[in-house]
């Protein structure tokens, strides 16, 4: 398994949209990954991208993906254990709970 910080920012106005914490597993990758194509149709990524582009095929899937830009950053879910999974946090709520 592996665990990603996904923050999302509108495209035009860079305005912070959130972020949500995925975990992706090794039987989740491909059909993550499936949601992803689907979703960018004209994006192959490569093998060294694949869980990348799961992590953000997970977000889609489990509707906490808000849409715009968005970096992944893989995570050690140990240093974060009381952050919620697989829901879009706004920036807000990072702030007030500390996570940010």
């Amino acid at each position: 398994m592996k665990t990603y910080w996904l923050s999302f920012c509108d495209a035009d106005t860079g305005e912070n949209l959130g972020v949500c914490l995925i975990d992706v597993t090794e039987e989740d990758l491909d059909d993550a990954v499936a949601v992803f194509k689907r979703a960018n149709r004209n994006v192959h990524p490569t093998e060294s991208e694949a869980w990348v582009h799961a992590a953000i095929g997970a977000s889609l899937r489990m509707k906490c993906n808000p849409g715009g830009s968005v970096e992944a950053i893989e995570v050690d879910p140990t240093q974060l254990p009381d952050m919620p999974r697989n829901r879009l946090i706004p920036e807000g709520e990072l702030r007030r709970s500390g996570w940010a």
